[in-house]
């Protein structure tokens, strides 16, 4: 008896799994984790100081949020819109006793608040990411730092290009 509820337990999660890769290749980028090397180095790449706000634009599982949090006592935001995504995520910070420093809000990144961040990071499709431009020069604060992975800001000048794993992480600093 026991081993059937652990099994519908397992098959439960499973398909909420399914269902929430399937819902995020509708939005600007499909949920594809990092590797934790890679968030590792762009976190570092940041030059993240403790109590800095690191705003993560399509969040995901939340790992970099909660890796800046746990190696660089940052505050973190995610703003995810994928509703499945971001529940499970508020489930891992919760139980991980990290809500008082890190949020996440359901909501589409480009109607986020990212006037207060200091770092702002993103694994989004070139389209995406060319979208997000104009947002980030008129509403990010002077000195900001944004980093990319995978796909370049094609308008700006990145600071730093560096190969890591599959894809480059890229570093601008707001300085226009």
């Amino acid at each position: 008896m026991v081993y059937l509820a652990v099994t519908l337990i397992c098959l439960c999660l499973a398909l909420i799994w399914a269902i929430a890769l399937m819902i995020s290749n509708f939005f600007d980028a499909p949920w594809v984790p990092l590797r934790m090397g890679a968030v590792d180095r762009m976190l570092e790449l940041a030059n993240i100081k403790p109590g800095e706000i690191v705003v993560d634009l399509g969040s995901g599982d939340g790992r970099l949020l909660i890796r800046a949090l746990k190696n660089h006592q940052a505050r973190g935001e995610g703003y995810e819109v994928n509703p499945i995504m971001a529940w499970l995520c508020r489930m891992d910070i919760l139980i991980r006793r990290m809500k008082n420093n890190i949020k996440i809000i359901r909501q589409d990144m480009h109607k986020a608040d990212i006037s207060q961040a200091d770092v702002i990071v993103t694994y989004l499709f070139p389209k995406a990411n060319q979208k997000l431009e104009k947002k980030v020069m008129t509403e990010a604060k002077p000195g900001a730092r944004v980093i990319s992975y995978a796909f370049c800001y094609p308008n700006w000048g990145h600071s730093h290009k560096e190969r890591v794993g599959a894809g480059n992480i890229y570093v601008y600093h707001k300085n226009w």
